[in-house]
C-alpha cells in the first residue's frame, strides 16, 4: 500500500505537467515547420529567416538578433535566400554603409506558405 497522498502523480505538479507538455507542442511545431520547409526546398533556419522578415525589411544585425542566430549561420542561410530569388539586399538609403533585407514577391509567398506552420 502506498503512502502518497490520494491525486498524487509521482510527484509531478500541474506547472511541470503544463510545461512538459507546452515543450512537446514546441518541438512538434518546429518539426511540421521543418517538415513544411524541406518540401519548399528551404531548410529550417532559411524558413525562420523567410517567416521573420514577411511584410518587413531589417538590417543583417536586426535579423539575426530577432532569430538568436550567429552571423555566419546568418550569412549563410541569406546567400541561399538570395540565390534562389527570395530575398533581396538592398543599401540603406540613411547610410549606404548598412543593409536592408527585404523578401521579393517570391519570397513572400513561401512566407505565407510556411505561415501557418509557426506560431504567431
Amino acid at each position: 500500500m502506498s503512502s502518497a497522498p490520494s491525486g498524487h502523480n509521482g510527484g509531478v505538479g500541474p506547472e511541470e505537467k503544463t510545461l512538459e507538455l507546452l515543450e512537446r507542442l514546441a518541438r512538434a511545431e518546429r518539426a511540421l515547420l521543418a517538415r513544411r520547409a524541406y518540401a519548399l526546398g528551404l531548410s529550417a533556419t532559411q524558413a525562420g529567416v523567410v517567416l521573420e522578415l514577411r511584410g518587413r525589411t531589417l538590417s543583417p544585425g536586426a535579423l539575426a538578433e530577432a532569430l538568436n542566430l550567429a552571423p555566419p549561420t546568418l550569412t549563410d542561410a541569406l546567400h541561399a535566400l538570395k540565390a534562389k530569388g527570395l530575398l533581396v539586399e538592398e543599401e540603406d538609403p540613411g547610410d549606404r554603409r548598412r543593409k536592408r533585407l527585404q523578401l521579393t514577391p517570391k519570397g513572400e509567398g513561401v512566407a505565407e506558405a510556411l505561415r501557418p506552420y509557426r506560431a504567431p
